[in-house]
């Protein structure tokens, strides 16, 4: 597991063409993983509604540099081995609900 620090993040925000929204900033808690001699970064970005109500929306960045939504709870943040039993799923996306831990353990 790598952890990113601020000039990577900025570099990595750049990379991956991500925006912040008026509300939201990146968090802490990035890291990578390897799946199918593949890397994979996974951010996370806390966002506070106007009621003053934080959520995390996470996207998993491929080595192409393209954003895919992960449709996790937005009051958690997946493990490095939840992310890569998501990657191995095919990416799925809850069915319209975000996933968790046992949301992702009822898929396989």
């Amino acid at each position: 597991m790598t952890k990113l620090g601020k000039d990577n993040i900025k570099w990595l925000r750049e990379f991956a063409g991500l925006q912040e929204t008026h509300y939201g900033r990146l968090e802490d808690k990035q890291f990578t993983v390897e799946f199918g001699g593949k890397r994979y970064i996974l951010l996370t970005r806390e966002l506070e509604d106007p009621d003053g109500f934080g959520k995390i929306s996470h996207y998993v960045i491929d080595e192409h540099g393209r954003e895919h939504y992960m449709n996790w709870s937005p009051y958690s943040i997946p493990t490095e081995e939840e992310v890569i039993k998501w990657l191995e799923l095919g990416m799925p996306d809850g069915g319209g609900r975000p996933l968790d831990s046992k949301s992702l353990s009822s898929l396989s």
